[in-house]
């Protein structure tokens, strides 16, 4: 383990900023950033809306069609990413999973996230989960900022997840601001929520769920 991935203490012991469920950040490029508003632009006039049956309070929610002829092909360099962390010692974690990955299913939604709106602590369906930031307007980047500095807490329009119960010597979640750009990758069973903002403008993102096939005995 390289001192990217813990905060060494000695030559022989080193401590994690964190445990639980393999949750990665990445960067989409900004040629798929584009092309993922443009598409969801289109699912927005047709009106493809699919709020009612996620867990968000989110008026503005469209499910994209025909995903794995399009996406998927652009979104793989990212999914080798948690591939290859996968295979640096998880991969006892997960047997029934068929190696290399190869993915069966993707079920992808595009939000667009307005003032005071918020997602409630969930988990999704599927073996993995993500969501892409599309935009991030510099009106609630300053807002996270105001508020973290006046509150004891990370401040509006954070992500936040989940693993187990607060405990001493413990610790049961990670939260962050994000940017645009940037890409969550968790098993799909890991609670996670969004807290609302107040500016008056519009953050978009891009959710999905990832099925893959089983091992042959399983």
């Amino acid at each position: 383990m390289s001192s990217e991935d813990s905060f060494l203490l000695n030559e022989d012991s080193y401590w994690h900023p964190y445990f639980g469920g393999l949750l990665i950040k990445s960067k989409v490029s900004e040629a798929f950033r584009l092309d993922l508003l443009e598409r969801g632009e289109k699912a927005r006039e047709e009106i493809n809306k699919c709020n009612k049956t996620l867990a968000g309070a989110i008026k503005e929610e469209y499910r994209f069609k025909d995903v794995e002829s399009w996406f998927m092909p652009q979104f793989i360099k990212t999914l080798n990413h948690y591939e290859h962390m996968f295979n640096q010692g998880w991969e006892t974690t997960a047997p029934h999973i068929a190696k290399p990955f190869k993915v069966k299913k993707c079920e992808l939604w595009i939000n667009y996230q307005k003032c005071k709106e918020f997602n409630p602590r969930h988990r999704h369906t599927g073996h993995l989960s993500f969501v892409i930031y599309l935009d991030i307007p510099n009106k609630l980047i300053q807002e996270n900022q105001k508020t973290s500095q006046e509150f004891a807490n990370e401040g509006t329009g954070t992500i936040h997840f989940h693993h187990g119960e607060p405990l001493p010597f413990s610790i049961s979640g990670f939260q962050e601001m994000p940017s645009t750009g940037d890409t969550f990758i968790f098993p799909a069973w890991m609670q996670h929520s969004v807290t609302p903002f107040f500016s008056d403008v519009e953050r978009i993102s891009v959710a999905g769920n990832i099925t893959f096939e089983t091992a042959s005995w399983y």
